[in-house]
């Protein structure tokens, strides 16, 4: 996979502008969104991916910078954050201050050893 580096002074905006200006694509179930929806340039590449259920997000998420490299990764149930989430830098390391364990939502534990492999 070709990767296009952007300074993050520039990429965080348009990545930003992106995300409201690109439409999400997917099924609905009784005008719900149901199943996977994808967020993609014009070129096909992803920018975000998140399994809905009757219009709640519930599955699989992911996301992923303008170069391709992913963002987050993590799932929901019934809207809210649940069980191990990573997030990445733009470098493509571990972000340790946000991937943990999550419940309802709320983070409550750090995963013990990923943080560390990838300082």
């Amino acid at each position: 996979m070709e990767r296009t580096r952007h300074a993050s002074w520039t990429a965080a905006p348009i990545e930003a502008l992106l995300q409201l200006l690109l439409p999400s694509r997917g099924e609905r179930l009784d005008g719900a969104r149901h199943g996977p929806w994808v967020r993609s340039l014009p070129g096909g590449r992803k920018l975000s991916e998140v399994e809905y259920e009757r219009g709640l997000r519930h599955g699989r998420a992911t996301r992923w910078y303008l170069d391709g490299r992913k963002r987050y990764v993590g799932h929901y149930l019934r809207g809210n954050k649940t069980g191990e989430w990573f997030y990445f830098r733009r470098n493509g390391k571990l972000d340790g201050a946000r991937t943990g364990q999550y419940e309802n939502g709320l983070r409550f534990a750090a995963l013990k050893g990923f943080n560390d492999w990838n300082a």
